[in-house]
């Protein structure tokens, strides 16, 4: 995999994309505080709406990655721009569908489990869909040849998940501790208004250039012969790449939803635990897809170096469990834990702001617990 290409365009996209993340987990903290009005703060309540997301997601990132092919560089853009515009649309009043709608005038609905969850799912497909859809189509204006498609991948993703661990520890930390959750989504909104701005000039600046030309002439002539521009074989080779990486993710969620269940007993879950687990768990992971640009070369035959990660990354968050659970009480650093944790010494993060304590809690204990792993999930 061949280093970034030198376009200046990458860097403003980079931003709108970074904009783009920011916005999304902003949404998703935003949001599962409204929804667990209805389904309650637990382990069942977060792995809904974690699965709701991922699944919109997935679904958008297919559909994405079939419609880009159909189109030039510049029309990739206008149809990120349009997802991160009718993003906004929906987000500038899903606080009146989430609350005042489910919550305030249906909320009879959720009378059982099985329709809450349907409803979790049916509520939260169109947003999650069309982010889904963002990186395909922005990954199609953005990457000019094979050599260099990896590492501008790995940058898009990079850093949209470090802009998705911004706004995942903004979101209750800053916005909805100081302005509530409706200025939260407010801001969330104006973040997607900015990166879809961004986006429909870069792809006005694109339109009308002699590289745009020659793509288009390119499309013309690939629809004409039936096959549209980028499409692949999707070989048995390819097929079992894809097989690998979805058991990947169904670790990389039973993961996230494990230490959600450590960080909601450690810290007596507040309303601060959820965006700062997804805050840790993302800046580890779009870390690791950066770092992956410059070392992904390095590292031998892909197979064994991906596997090589997923390995150590399970071994890593089954040895630090087992180690918590077996670490004499009295070991310095982690007496303090004990102490809270057995309820010889107490901490009301509501009443009191002790830095020593919410560094102790919500920084070291979750880096310790599953920072390394997060990285090594997106170096793979």
């Amino acid at each position: 995999m061949r280093s970034l290409p030198r376009d200046g365009r990458l860097v403003l996209v980079g931003l709108a994309f970074f904009l783009s993340g920011a916005a999304a987990l902003a949404y998703q903290v935003a949001w599962q505080r409204i929804l667990a009005l209805q389904t309650g703060v637990g382990l069942y309540s977060i792995a809904v709406i974690v699965a709701a997301f991922m699944v919109g997601l997935g679904v958008g990132s297919h559909l994405g990655g079939v419609g880009s092919t159909r189109v030039t560089s510049s029309g990739a853009l206008l149809v990120f721009a349009g997802c991160e515009l009718a993003i906004a649309s929906f987000g500038a009043w899903s606080c009146r569908l989430y609350y005042d709608g489910l919550y305030v005038r249906w909320g009879w609905l959720y009378g059982q489990p099985a329709r809450g969850m349907l409803l979790h799912f049916a509520s939260l497909a169109v947003p999650t869909v069309l982010m889904g859809m963002s990186l395909p189509f922005l990954a199609r204006a953005m990457v000019r040849d094979g050599p260099t498609a990896g590492a501008t991948v790995a940058f898009l993703y990079g850093i949209n998940v470090l802009g998705a661990a911004a706004g995942a520890l903004a979101t209750p930390w800053v916005f909805i501790r100081h302005y509530g959750i409706r200025a939260a989504v407010m801001a969330a909104v104006l973040a997607n208004l900015v990166a879809g701005a961004s986006a429909l000039a870069l792809a006005r600046r694109r339109a009308g250039t002699a590289a745009e030309a020659a793509e288009r002439r390119e499309a013309d002539l690939g629809t004409a012969a039936g096959t549209p521009v980028g499409t692949s074989t999707a070989t048995p080779f390819f097929r079992g790449w894809v097989a690998l990486f979805a058991l990947s993710g169904f670790c990389a969620l039973s993961l996230e939803m494990l230490w959600f269940r450590l960080m909601e007993i450690s810290v007596k879950s507040t309303a601060y635990t959820f965006g700062t687990l997804l805050a840790v768990y993302l800046l580890g992971s779009g870390l690791g897809s950066l770092a992956g640009i410059p070392l992904s070369p390095r590292l031998g035959p892909a197979r064994r170096a991906f596997l090589l990660c997923q390995c150590l990354l399970l071994a890593y968050a089954l040895g630090v469990i087992a180690l918590i659970a077996r670490l004499p009480p009295t070991l310095p650093g982690y007496a303090w834990f004990y102490e809270l944790w057995g309820g010889a010494r107490s901490f009301n993060l509501g009443g009191a702001w002790h830095l020593d304590a919410l560094l102790r809690l919500y920084l070291l204990f979750p880096l310790v617990l599953f920072g390394p792993p997060t990285v090594l999930m997106g170096l793979s």
